[in-house]
Parts: structure tokens; sequence; C-alpha cells
């Protein structure tokens, strides 16, 4: 089961963008080609920086428009807060 799950090709296509559109907006935003093409194939293996970087080039608010998270994440993420 994954537990990240990207959404980033929803936000590209709410946008209206093409595949193309979206990694030029990621290289301005000073992401690689490859890293863009990751990212538009579903990677989320992504550093904190790269995801801010994702996220800027989307013009979203929030890491949560690009990434969402399982339930099993956010209960451990809440285990880990609770200690």
């Amino acid at each position: 089961m994954k537990l990240l799950q990207s959404k980033v090709r929803k936000v590209v296509a709410r946008k209206g963008w093409s595949e193309k559109m979206f990694i030029a907006q990621c290289i301005m935003a000073d992401i690689s080609h490859q890293t863009a093409r990751d990212v538009y194939a579903g990677s989320t293996g992504l550093t904190t920086e790269t995801l801010a970087k994702i996220a800027i080039a989307l013009g979203v608010t929030s890491v949560a428009e690009v990434l969402d998270l399982s339930d099993e994440v956010l209960a451990e993420l809440g285990k880990k807060d609770a200690a």
C-alpha cells in the first residue's frame, strides 16, 4: 500500500496545463527536468525543498494540495507528536 499519493496530475489538469507546461514551470522554479518528469509520473520521494518548489510552481498554498497523506501516515504522525 502506498502511503503517499501524488495529486500533481490533478492540479496540473485543473490548471489546464500540459505535462510540458508543468515541466517548464518546474524548470523555472529551479527543479531539474528529470525531477519534474518523475513528479509528474507520480513520484513522492521528494525533499521538503523540492516539495515546496513544486507547490510554488503550481501556485498552491499548501503541500497538502500536492500530496495526499493516507490515514495510516496521519495516525503515525499523531503518535510522534504525542510522544
